[in-house]
């Protein structure tokens, strides 16, 4: 069995961490990578007494200035999951790494293990007595063993030096590259106009993986505050954005809002029915109303047929909503099988009969391009990776918006308001080409891309279609309208090799 034997060096400690960061459990959570990466750098840096709750919320999870660690514990779920996904991560992908990150129990700076094999008693080295009783002639092989392994030591010595040069001089020439070519990332923007509530949730606020502000459960009258027993899988980028909600046969909300019209986004994932055999249920068994200002909504609501199954986060939109004429937001659930349920409301100002534009990036925090078009992270998606791309990429005048993609075989689903809408699909090829890792070049990517079952984009070459690697590729679409489930949904199907995206626009025509 292996064994604990000394510290590992930074140039290893830096290699296994760049293995887990790229581990299938890591890739799906981008907060716990951020979390990850500033713990350990901090300790390699010798800055561990810093590693407390507030610095590392602020630092590595973005949170505001103003978090305070008392009313919120991000920090600590977020270690908890991270010690969880260490350990299955030890016990499957990584076992037998020869280094070992552990993060202990009630504390937040990272242990570095090296682990060896226990020596061979067949090979240690004999005692005096034993050496007497042996021919001399086993003298001259034992010098030589001795010799071979002070030579194989200083070599490892000599490596591990030189990695560890090699990887100062990578982090120097990556943050200098970076620096010239990515724009400021900047946190997600809160806006004071913007009301986002958790329903079902207690605490007076919580602020989600994405940068964003939500408020406790309030103005709610009737209904009562549930814990959900499942959690969402798909198209969550937060799951605990849907670990509470408000449900009952009959509830309201009554929500103090400002004069002009706004966009109202309602959030939904079935918690119960249709999981699995115990709870039973499924499409059709619970079905309600919402109704805003005594104005119906949603009639005969079932969130399985929206969303498409159980445990899918589900989110619907409406424009030109209004406050009523006592300045309130009256939002009403009824109950027609089973209870009403929601997990949260948004309410943004708008222009009238337009909805606001849809704009991600596949990285984890908001985003500035130069013209100051602001980009959200990366929401709405299913399946699929995500990668930081290293090399910049050329042709466009915004290289700080190819700066990760997702690939893999995976879909975005859009909730819209009805119309018309352009979608614009930005993508790079940074994988393949004669001076990338993958190699290769014409035809070592191709892909198609479907906008709601049909055929957008067929056997899409990205290498041939830019001129090259790590060159900016956009292809504009006009008139797209929502399926009958108010959804613009892009699938990307692989032909050779993994599809691939770095960011999409939603526009309303």
């Amino acid at each position: 069995m292996p064994r604990v034997k000394d510290m590992p060096t930074p140039a290893q400690v830096q290699s296994e961490l760049q293995a887990v960061l790229a581990s299938e459990a890591l890739q799906r959570a981008p907060a716990l990578s951020s979390f990850l990466t500033f713990i350990c750098e901090e300790t390699l840096q010798g800055r561990s007494d810093q590693l407390k709750e507030y610095t590392i919320a602020v630092e590595a999870l973005r949170r505001p200035n103003e978090f305070q660690p008392i009313e919120n514990p991000i920090v600590r779920v977020q270690a908890s999951r991270l010690r969880e996904c260490l350990k299955e991560y030890y016990n499957g992908e990584g076992k037998g790494h020869p280094v070992q990150i552990r993060l202990p129990k009630g504390h937040y700076v990272p242990e570095f293990r090296l682990l060896s094999t226990p020596v061979d008693p067949s090979l240690s080295v004999p005692t005096d007595a034993e050496s007497m009783k042996r021919p001399a002639r086993s003298i001259i092989p034992r010098w030589r063993w001795l010799v071979a392994i002070i030579v194989g030591v200083l070599l490892v010595i000599g490596a591990s030096l030189a990695a560890y040069r090699e990887s100062v001089r990578r982090k120097s020439a990556l943050a200098e590259e970076s620096r010239l070519f990515t724009p400021l990332a900047l946190p997600a923007p809160q806006d004071a106009d913007i009301i986002r509530i958790l329903a079902g949730y207690s605490n007076p606020q919580y602020i989600d993986q994405l940068g964003r502000v939500w408020e406790g459960d309030r103005y709610f009258k009737g209904g009562h505050a549930v814990q959900a027993v499942y959690e969402p899988l798909v198209r969550a980028e937060d799951r605990n954005l849907w670990l509470n909600y408000r449900g009952g046969e009959e509830f309201e909300y009554d929500i103090p809002l400002k004069p002009g019209p706004h966009e109202l986004h309602l959030h939904f994932a079935e918690p119960v029915y249709g999981v699995d055999a115990v709870a039973g249920g499924g499409e059709a068994t619970r079905i309600f109303d919402v109704s805003v200002n005594d104005r119906k909504l949603l009639d005969y609501f079932d969130i399985i047929r929206d969303a498409g199954g159980a445990r899918i986060a589900d989110e619907k939109v409406f424009n030109d909503v209004t406050a009523a004429a006592d300045g309130m937001l009256h939002l009403r659930f009824v109950a027609r099988s089973s209870e009403a349920i929601v997990n949260g409301i948004e309410i943004f100002p708008s222009s009238p009969h337009r909805m606001r534009p849809i704009r991600v990036t596949t990285r984890n925090m908001a985003y500035a391009s130069p013209n100051g078009t602001l980009w959200q992270p990366e929401r709405y998606y299913n399946s699929g990776r995500v990668h930081p791309l290293l090399q910049p990429v050329t042709g466009t005048d915004d290289p700080g918006l190819y700066s990760s993609e997702r690939f893999g075989n995976f879909s975005y689903t859009f909730p819209v308001t009805p119309g018309t809408y352009t979608a614009v699909l930005h993508f790079s090829e940074a994988y393949h080409g004669p001076s990338n890792p993958g190699g290769g070049g014409m035809g070592s990517r191709i892909f198609d891309v479907y906008f709601n079952g049909v055929a957008l984009l067929k056997e899409l070459d990205i290498f041939k279609e830019a001129g090259g690697a790590n060159r900016a590729l956009r292809r504009e679409f006009h008139g797209l309208k929502p399926n009958a489930l108010g959804k613009l949904v892009f699938t990307f199907q692989p032909i050779r090799n993994y599809p691939c995206v770095d960011a999409i626009e939603i526009i309303p025509e």
